[in-house]
């Protein structure tokens, strides 16, 4: 599992938010006034394509596996028969 993780930007010196994730809770954010965030998918014009906790559980499975691949266990392998 993923090492409990925490990733703050600084976006404008009135507006921050935190992304963080837990081995056990998987992606969450909040605002920078402390109150829960949502992620989502936004179109090029804005529009929200998707959103809530299936996003952030999507997000946190790529970073699992990316990371995963970072540390060389990620590399292609033959299907398991089942």
């Amino acid at each position: 599992m993923l090492q409990d993780l925490l990733i703050e930007r600084q976006m404008k010196s009135d507006e921050a938010h935190t992304i963080f994730a837990l081995s056990y809770e998987g992606l969450s954010a909040v605002t920078a006034d402390g109150k829960p965030a949502q992620f989502a998918i936004v179109d090029e014009v804005g529009k929200v394509i998707a959103s809530r906790k299936h996003i952030a559980d999507a997000a946190f499975h790529v970073t699992r596996a990316y990371r995963m691949f970072l540390m060389g266990k990620g590399y292609l392998s033959r299907p398991h028969k089942g």
